[in-house]
């Protein structure tokens, strides 16, 4: 056996509290294995979630005893917790960027990388890279003598037996729980507020159970997408007499885009507006309350199609519904040689797969999503971005709700006003208050967001001008033609929206694999 030496701090019997920077690595010498980095690290929502099997939110830890490490984490598994391992080299951290620059392999993961653009999500426990994973739901990992053992895995709650009333008045109760669970310790505490269900929802339960927040804030998207979720929100704050702030956006899209995809571990193209929230939130209060996940449970997702696909064990059905981006468009952005890498077939057979775990359950289309893009894209909002701000609390992860809203019949959500409808069972008050369209806040301004994308078109250019070399993720051939004709076409707006997305998330990406990664705390 090899010698262990540790070269980090005096070990303590508690894990402390850490930031998604902290890390701590194990490398193989010729005399032993060397220990650097936070040996005993708890990454937590807040002071709620910090106890093992909390019901009341995410949590990931490791500790170091000198000879074994261990890694563990809630059942839902949202605190993003990655790690790499080779034969000589042993690292985990609450951050890619921080495992690339402790040397994690680069290679890309092509058939993750497949599935993330045919559907904005990476499946699972995937990144971008092939070596490094992320920790799975109620893990129990241990590493001792240079050998891993990797286990959990995504609960599935059993079914439940129910009416579509009990349902709701269950959903309206158990959320009136979690609120209560996780009460805030002071009044000096706000709620992000969007012109949808789950924040509204968790405002109008703070309030009735007592909880008045000191404020709420809304994000103002960048102008080129309109959205009425500003007017909303100020609606619901003037009935509640609470003060309500907007918030706009302090950088270009480009900077937005690079500073979200080094927080959020590169792990979605959306939240590019949140970072001024954070910045704003931090200077007023260290608690905010974010809604997470109920639109999800009670059926944003769901559709008749799929659940059948389900129920009948059709999963590569299923996997061809949910690979919902058009191939072409694929292989136009990333040329041929990377589309080959990125095969339909095998994209369909991993979501297949992923799938079959959920088929049995009472609300399985929901809980493919919940540990697919909730967890892997949803959830970066509170626990990378807004987690800054100091304690986020999300109401509806609490395990309670999450074990009964999946365990409810499936067909009971298809029809998408379940949660309308529970909403408006339990604050009557507010039943006119209309709720923000899906379709409007995507829907660009041709007429108005000429200046807006013709700014990308010319710092994306800049972006890439001088990574021509191999190896390349996005097709130059195809970009470049299309941000010079952005400059003179506006009604290509549109079409530049997705292709500057998905272009500057793949281009920050071949940073990482040429070693050019722009510096972890360049945003801090």
């Amino acid at each position: 056996m090899l010698e262990l030496k540790n070269q980090s701090s005096a070990i303590t019997a508690q894990p402390a509290p850490g930031d998604r920077r902290s890390f701590f690595r194990l490398t193989k010498q010729e005399d032993g294995w060397i220990s650097s980095g936070t040996p005993h690290c708890l990454l937590s929502q807040h002071s709620h979630a910090s106890a093992v099997g909390s019901n009341t939110g995410a949590f990931a830890q490791w500790n170091w005893d000198g000879s074994e490490l261990a890694i563990k984490n809630d059942r839902l598994g949202f605190m993003p917790l990655f790690y790499y391992a080779t034969p000589t080299d042993f690292c985990v951290s609450g951050s890619i960027p921080v495992l690339l620059q402790q040397g994690a392999p680069t290679n890309i993961d092509y058939d993750a990388l497949g599935i993330y653009l045919r559907t904005g999500y990476f499946l699972a426990n995937d990144t971008a890279f092939e070596a490094i994973k992320l920790v799975p739901p109620s893990a129990q990992i241990s590493w001792r003598d240079g050998k891993l053992s990797v286990s959990g895995s995504a609960p599935i709650p059993a079914s439940v037996d129910v009416s579509r009333k009990d349902a709701l008045d269950g959903c309206i109760s158990l959320v009136r729980q979690a609120v209560m669970r996780t009460a805030p310790s002071d009044q000096q505490f706000a709620v992000t507020l969007s012109g949808g269900r789950d924040s509204r929802h968790i405002l109008l339960e703070l309030l009735s159970c007592g909880f008045k927040p000191s404020f709420c804030a809304t994000a103002r998207y960048f102008d080129c997408w309109p959205t009425n979720d500003i007017e909303i929100a100020a609606e619901l704050c003037r009935r509640s007499n609470i003060p309500h702030h907007v918030v706009g956006q302090d950088s270009s899209m480009l900077t937005g885009q690079l500073e979200k995809n080094i927080r959020t571990s590169f792990g979605t193209t959306d939240h590019v507006w949140i970072p001024p929230l954070v910045r704003f939130l931090k200077s007023r209060t260290n608690t905010v309350y974010e809604g997470v996940a109920c639109d999800v449970f009670t059926g944003t997702f769901s559709t008749p199609k799929r659940l059948a696909y389900m129920r009948a064990h059709q999963f590569e059905k299923f996997a061809d519904d949910v690979l919902e981006l058009d191939d072409k468009a694929i292989r136009a952005l990333v040329g041929e040689d990377n589309f080959r890498r990125m095969n339909r077939e095998a994209a369909v057979a991993r979501v297949a797969k992923e799938a079959e775990k959920y088929a049995d359950a009472g609300n399985p289309v929901a809980l493919y999503f919940i540990f697919n893009r909730t967890r892997r894209v949803t959830s970066l909002a509170p626990m990378n971005l807004l987690i800054d701000v100091g304690n986020v609390i999300t109401p509806y992860l609490d395990f309670d709700v999450f074990s009964f809203l999946c365990g409810c019949p499936g067909e009971m959500f298809v029809d998408h006003t379940f949660h309308t409808e529970a909403i408006t069972l339990a604050y009557p008050e507010f039943a006119d208050v209309p709720y923000a369209s899906p379709a409007t806040s995507r829907t660009v301004r041709i007429a108005s967001s000429y200046k807006f994308f013709a700014g990308i078109a010319l710092d994306l250019a800049s972006f890439s001008l001088d990574r021509s070399r191999k190896p390349q993720l996005v097709d130059r051939g195809f970009l470049w033609p299309r941000l010079l004709r952005s400059l003179v076409d506006w009604n290509y707006s549109e079409a530049m929206a997705w292709i500057s997305e998905l272009a500057i998330l793949l281009i920050h990406l071949e940073f990482a694999t040429l070693d050019k990664l722009l510096d972890v705390s360049e945003f801090d």
